[in-house]
């Protein structure tokens, strides 16, 4: 019943092509954190659509890219040349810093964030890929560059709960990036549902492709109830979404002890003898444990006879750790 009243949240994305109006639309869908690939995301449409959300009681909030370019001077232009980027939230969101250049950001069509959602972050990355002369290599290899920033940001740079979307105008083949955040252990979120239900993957793009995507790093595999590809929202894109358990209950996760690293003297200007050493023992592990307890006394030792602090209570204790301890992974707002 507890489920049933309060369904777990949703990570999803959508081109709706013009948010403009269509706020009620999206006070449909399930609590969750939406990437919108957008061509009203001008600073005049920015403002608007928030005025907009905030005027329906949506309780939804808008997290925008750079914005995009108008097409035209007119200082009423709402519309935009196809590029456009943003996070549509019902959690707490804010833009993280990126790893692209100001070239690549200021094209409106690349963006990261982080959602906190019940009491857990998510990294995200959103790329709007190029879409005019999209066969060609040389727009393939301009969309190419944005998702490596993805990789360098969201893969490669970010730990945890993870999540990259966003209407690409590539198909699958066409993407090497995705080759390598498979070799890490992500899953792009149909193909999941495939794999594991069966489900038939659906177009998403004019009902014809699948050129958006919504991809999910390890962290948030065990945590997919159901993923929906659902036309009924808007003409031209379908909504990608995936619905998820709780995740106010962190899972459990071991912790293997390792003492702290600690310094050796620079100048080593006093040399100290030793002449302990660690008895033989039936017990392999005792013995083993008691050689490493022989150096880091010893170690300890020379770093005071070199004027430097002895080893303290967390720099000590090597071959001391036998078992994971589980504990439940800690998270919290960074202040």
């Amino acid at each position: 019943m507890g489920e049933a009243q309060v369904p777990g949240p949703v990570l999803g994305n959508m081109n709706p092509t013009g948010l403009a109006g269509k706020s009620a639309e999206l006070a449909t869908l399930a609590p969750g954190v939406f990437a919108v690939q957008e061509t009203h995301l001008t600073s005049i449409g920015i403002s608007r659509f928030k005025q907009e959300l905030k005027w329906n009681k949506t309780g939804m909030k808008l997290h925008h890219g750079f914005p995009a370019p108008p097409k035209n001077n007119s200082l009423r232009t709402v519309g935009g040349k196809q590029t456009g980027v943003a996070y549509v939230s019902s959690f707490p969101c804010r833009p993280i810093p990126h790893h692209w250049t100001d070239s690549d950001y200021q094209t409106g069509r690349c963006m990261t964030a982080s959602a906190f959602v019940q009491q857990r972050w998510i990294t995200m990355g959103n790329v709007y890929g190029y879409s005019e002369r999209s066969h060609s290599v040389e727009v393939q290899q301009q969309t190419a560059q944005l998702l490596d920033g993805i990789t360098s940001r969201v893969v490669d740079g970010a730990q945890g709960l993870r999540m990259i979307s966003g209407d690409w105008n590539l198909e699958r083949p066409n993407i090497p990036a995705a080759d390598y955040w498979e070799s890490k252990g992500w899953w792009e979120a149909q193909r999941f549902a495939q794999v594991k239900w069966g489900h038939t993957p659906n177009s998403t793009c004019k009902h014809a492709t699948i050129k958006d995507f919504v991809f999910l790093s390890p962290e948030v595999l065990p945590y997919v109830e159901d993923v929906h590809v659902e036309w009924s929202h808007f003409a031209d894109h379908a909504v990608i979404l995936v619905h998820l358990s709780d995740l106010s209950k962190p899972p459990n996760v071991p912790m293997w002890r390792k003492p702290a690293q600690f310094g050796w003297p620079s100048k080593q200007a006093n040399m100290i003898e030793w002449n302990q050493h660690a008895l033989p023992n039936h017990d392999p592990d005792e013995w083993y444990r008691q050689i490493w307890n022989n150096v880091e006394d010893y170690a300890s030792s020379w770093c005071q006879a070199n004027g430097s602090p002895p080893l303290q209570p967390h720099q000590r204790g090597r071959a001391t750790t036998t078992e994971v301890q589980w504990s439940q992974q800690q998270a919290q707002p960074t202040r």
